[in-house]
C-alpha cells in the first residue's frame, strides 16, 4: 500500500482501530477525557511550533516533497512513495494518536447515540460546530490568503502549524453541523441523497478506487491530464474522480452488493460469514 499510495493513511487507520478494541470497555467518561487531552496536547504543542515559525527559530517547510510534475514513470512514482514512506512510518504515531482521540469521540457519540437523537445533545452538537467555524475563520481563512499573498506570506507557516494542531477538530464540528442542519429528517434518507450514501457505505472501496483513479488520470506517468490547469481544472479533476466513484458505488447499491475491499475486510475479520456469528454459549 504504502508502494501505491503517498503517505498511506489507512495503515494509521488500523492501528486506530487496534487501539479501539483495546479501550472500548472503558467507561464514556474517561474516553472523552483521554481525547481532550491528546487534542489538548497537540494543540499546544503545534502552537509553540507555529510560534517558532513565526519567530524564524522553526520552519516547518524545511523538506520538500516531490512534485507529482516529476513523476513521469511508474518506476519513479513507487521510488518517490518508498522514499516518502521511511520517514511516514518513523513519524506515523503522532498522526495515529491524534486520529486515535478523535476516534474515542466517535465511540463516544455512538454508545450516547448523539447523531441520532439530536435534540436530546443540541448543546454538545452547537459546540462543536462553533468550534469547527472558529478553526475556519480563524486558521484555515488566513492560511488560504497567506499562501495566495493577500497575507504577508511569512505567516504560511505559522497558520500551517496551528492547523496542524486545531485543523483535526474540524472532524467532529463538520459532523455536528450536518446534524444539526439535518435534524428535519429525522434519520430518513430523502431519496436524491442516497446516491451519496451508497459511497458513503463504501468509503474504503470508494478511497482507494479514488486513488488509484488520481494516479492514472492525473499523475504524468498516467494519462497526465489536468497538469497544467488552474484552480479550476484542478477541482474539475477532483469533481470527476469524485462522480465516477459515485456512479460505481450507486451501481454497486442497486445490485445489492458491499463494496469490494468493504467485503474482503469483513471476510478477514470475520471469516466466510462477513460478520460476528454469536455461539450457544453466549447467547
Amino acid at each position: 500500500m504504502f508502494l501505491l499510495f503517498y503517505n498511506e493513511i489507512m495503515f494509521a487507520y488500523g492501528l486506530v482501530g487496534v487501539g479501539l478494541a483495546v479501550v472500548y470497555r472503558m467507561a464514556s467518561k474517561s474516553l472523552r477525557r483521554i481525547a481532550y487531552v491528546i487534542l489538548g496536547c497537540f494543540a499546544a504543542f503545534c502552537a509553540s511550533g507555529a510560534l517558532g515559525a513565526f519567530y524564524g527559530y522553526f520552519d516547518p517547510h524545511s523538506t520538500r516533497d516531490q512534485l507529482s510534475t516529476d513523476l513521469t514513470t511508474f518506476g519513479a512514482y513507487f521510488s518517490a512513495n518508498a522514499h516518502s514512506a521511511v520517514g511516514y512510518v518513523q513519524g506515523i504515531w503522532f498522526i495515529v494518536i491524534e486520529l486515535f482521540a478523535l476516534a474515542l469521540i466517535g465511540m463516544v457519540w455512538a454508545r450516547e447515540r448523539v447523531l441520532f437523537d439530536v435534540h436530546a445533545h443540541r448543546r454538545t452538537l452547537t459546540t462543536w460546530s462553533c468550534i469547527a467555524a472558529a478553526v475556519v475563520l480563524l486558521v484555515g481563512v488566513p492560511w488560504g490568503l497567506s499562501i495566495n499573498g493577500v497575507l504577508p506570506s511569512e505567516l504560511e507557516p505559522v497558520f500551517y502549524m496551528l492547523n496542524q494542531g486545531f485543523g483535526f477538530l474540524t472532524g467532529p464540528g463538520i459532523i455536528a453541523a450536518l446534524a444539526l442542519a439535518t435534524e428535519h429528517l429525522h434519520n430518513r434518507v430523502p431519496g436524491w441523497s442516497r446516491v451519496f450514501v451508497a459511497l458513503g457505505r463504501r468509503s474504503m472501496s470508494g478511497y482507494i478506487a479514488q486513488s488509484f483513479l488520481f494516479l492514472l488520470l492525473v499523475i504524468p506517468a498516467g494519462l497526465g491530464l489536468w497538469q497544467d490547469a488552474g484552480l479550476a481544472g484542478k477541482l474539475l479533476a477532483g469533481t470527476v474522480v469524485w462522480l465516477i466513484t459515485l456512479a460505481l458505488a450507486a451501481a454497486l447499491e442497486a445490485a445489492g452488493r458491499r463494496g469490494p475491499f468493504e467485503w474482503l475486510h469483513r471476510r478477514l475479520a470475520y471469516g466466510p460469514a462477513g460478520k460476528i456469528e454469536q455461539n450457544e454459549a453466549s447467547r
